[in-house]
């Protein structure tokens, strides 16, 4: 019987045997093994004979990568970063030696070396096209800064070298992630993420803070703009997306009706949408067009796929009858809604809807009677 855990090395032998001799693959198998229960000096052993028997170069600067950082989990930085810096110098191809940085600057923090580090982070951001690595680069440089107190001599080191050379996006980019960290720079931070929008347009990342830094400082306009671009360089994706977002920007500025606008045109994109008339419905009620509002949710109510969908736009309608006074549909509608509900929270929610509408009811009563 083999032992599962050693299954692994079970196919490394198979390689073994396909191929005749150990090979670079056996090796590495084994190598994995070891590494996976914490056996690094045996880890370490099967990487070096990897490497030896590996005759193309790119394979063998991932292997020299792995070796790297079981070096570094033996405690071993020193050997770790000898050895990932072979792999990095040697790589020809520019992604995966930007990858190769990502795990060199976790050696360098190991050893403390901070400003090594950073300019590791540097290189994957001004040469890393894979979104999760440019994630990992920023998350990471955003809490090595915040934790070494260095923060204040590398936003001075920055902004001498942004002097010497102002279209360096690789700078730009960390000097406006470096002025996020301490936020006592927003009046500088904003240009320079206009700067980088513009020579990166596809990172969503540098365009979401973006719009976000717009909507702090309320430039409305300027965030719609952004995402009329966004919407320019996404043929692929539905433009409802971007005309809903649109509309709740208007909506945050206090502009409900610019809001409806971008909702209708979302609505004509996708008629059929159940949540996308609710929209609507709720835009047509803030401005008070109480008819077309009254429409809309009707029509969503009709349109939803899912009883639980129907019954929350219902209890939207219940409330939209309460505002308009008309108590008598609002509650024929809240025990329709209730008697055929399963939905214990939403029965809650309609049981209080109704205490209330009898409330009011009472209190009109003896009012009228009063009078």
């Amino acid at each position: 019987m083999i032992c599962l855990g050693l299954l692994p090395v079970a196919r490394a032998s198979d390689s073994k045997l396909l191929y005749g001799i150990p090979n670079s693959k056996y090796y590495l198998e084994l190598a994995k093994v070891h590494q996976r229960y914490g056996h690094f000096d045996e880890a370490i052993e099967m990487y070096g004979k990897a490497i030896v028997t590996e005759t193309d170069d790119s394979e063998k600067n991932k292997l020299k990568i792995g070796l790297g950082r079981a070096y570094l989990h033996a405690n071993r930085a020193e050997d770790a970063e000898k050895t990932i810096l072979e792999a990095v110098e040697a790589e020809r191809d520019t992604e995966k030696k930007a990858e190769y940085y990502l795990y060199l600057a976790e050696v360098y923090e190991t050893l403390n070396r901070v400003d090594k580090a950073i300019e590791a982070y540097e290189f994957v951001l001004g040469n890393c096209t894979d979104n999760i690595n440019i994630h990992t680069a920023r998350q990471k440089l955003t809490k090595l800064l915040k934790g070494n107190g260095t923060l204040k001599e590398y936003v001075s080191l920055l902004e001498k070298k942004l002097e010497e050379d102002p279209e360096d996006i690789m700078v730009m980019e960390c000097l406006a992630r470096a002025y996020s960290i301490n936020e006592t720079n927003n009046e500088k931070i904003l240009p320079l993420y206009e700067k980088l929008f513009d020579a990166k347009p596809d990172d969503r990342q540098i365009s979401s803070d973006l719009i976000r830094l717009l909507r702090q400082s309320g430039q409305y306009e300027k965030a719609v703009e952004v995402h009329l671009k966004l919407m320019e360089s996404d043929p692929d994706s539905p433009k409802k997306i971007y005309y809903e977002r649109i509309s709740d920007l208007y909506l945050e500025s206090g502009n409900p009706e610019e809001a409806l606008i971008w909702d209708e045109r979302s609505l004509a994109e996708d008629p059929d949408n159940a949540y996308t008339c609710l929209r609507v419905a709720e835009r047509y009620a803030e401005l008070k067009k109480e008819d077309k509002a009254l429409e809309m949710y009707i029509s969503a109510i009709a349109k939803t796929q899912r009883e639980g969908d129907k019954e929350l736009i219902s209890l939207e309608l219940v409330d939209f009858y309460i505002d308009l006074e008309d108590l008598e549909k609002a509650k024929n509608l809240a025990t329709e809604v209730l008697n055929s509900s399963n939905d214990p929270q939403i029965k809650r929610e309609l049981q209080t809807r109704i205490a209330l509408i009898d409330e009011r009811k009472k209190k009109e009563s003896v009012e009228n009677s009063g009078s």
